[in-house]
């Protein structure tokens, strides 16, 4: 009985210690206009976060922007992807990811190079005109080519996992945390139907 009820514990441990451990975490985002001149998608990918912890990205990288967003007849000079953290100023990089799931993000860079490049990407950077928080896409240094959201805010999916939005309803839970407290549950309900049946079998 003992040896059953230690590796149950054993197997709690381990769940715990892989809910809790940090490893390294990588967020697709998007998000679309509500509020600016340009209407569209902006979609990209947050590198080198910190799972259960507020770390800065490594690598924020912008793989597509809508079509009008860059003045006809110059799309080629605007390959992707776009790495916003290379840009002249950063103002702010800090994410907070719990359970695998972003719960906050405030990134901020503004490119120097003027009116021929994209030159500034805020992540849920607030507060906001439209809303607590926002993200923005411009092109040029008097953002006069922008998309901007201010009160949806910017959709984080881990590949294959879960998804969070911010500046809207707030973090989705991950799937895995609840199988991972569901298991738990279930763990102990066994511990505690084998130990009904080993009194009943003994008494």
């Amino acid at each position: 009985m003992k040896s059953h009820a230690l590796r149950i514990a054993a197997l709690l441990a381990i769940s715990a210690s892989a809910a809790t451990s940090a490893s390294a975490a990588d967020f697709l985002f998007s998000f679309s206009n509500d509020v600016g001149n340009v209407s569209g998608m902006v979609t990209g990918e947050v590198f080198g976060l910190t799972d259960n912890a507020t770390s800065s990205a490594t690598s924020v990288l912008i793989y597509t922007w809508p079509a009008a967003l860059i003045p006809p007849g110059n799309e080629s000079s605007y390959p992707t992807p776009v790495d916003a953290t290379s840009w002249s100023f950063q103002d702010g990089n800090s994410f907070t990811v719990v359970g695998g799931v972003v719960t906050s993000g405030a990134f901020h860079a503004d490119n120097s190079n003027g009116v021929s490049s994209l030159d500034r990407l805020w992540l849920n950077f607030g507060p906001c005109s439209s809303g607590p928080t926002c993200s923005f896409l411009s092109l040029g240094s008097s953002d006069s080519q922008y998309v901007w959201t201010g009160v949806a805010g910017t959709t984080f999916c881990a590949p294959g996992g879960a998804c969070s939005v911010l500046g809207g309803s707030g973090g989705v839970p991950e799937p895995a945390s609840w199988a991972l407290m569901l298991g738990g549950f279930g763990l102990v309900g066994g511990a505690m139907r084998a130990r009904r049946t080993a009194a009943v079998t003994f008494a």
